[in-house]
């Protein structure tokens, strides 16, 4: 059963928020829509600045 099926939908967006860690701003929004349910997974870039701040706010919140 598909997830649109399970969700009782013909059809389902999935958002899946890419390339964390490469700015400030990008971390700060993925936060601010997980924070409110409005995504739930995302990708985080290793060798990019922002690296260690994604990672401990994923760390802290699994």
């Amino acid at each position: 059963m598909s997830l649109a099926e399970k969700l009782g939908v013909e059809k389902a967006v999935i958002l899946h928020v890419d390339d964390l860690a490469m700015c400030h701003g990008g971390n700060a929004a993925f936060h601010e829509l997980a924070a409110t349910g409005k995504v739930t997974c995302g990708s985080i870039m290793v060798p990019c600045p922002w690296f260690r701040e994604i990672a401990e706010a994923a760390a802290a919140e699994p």
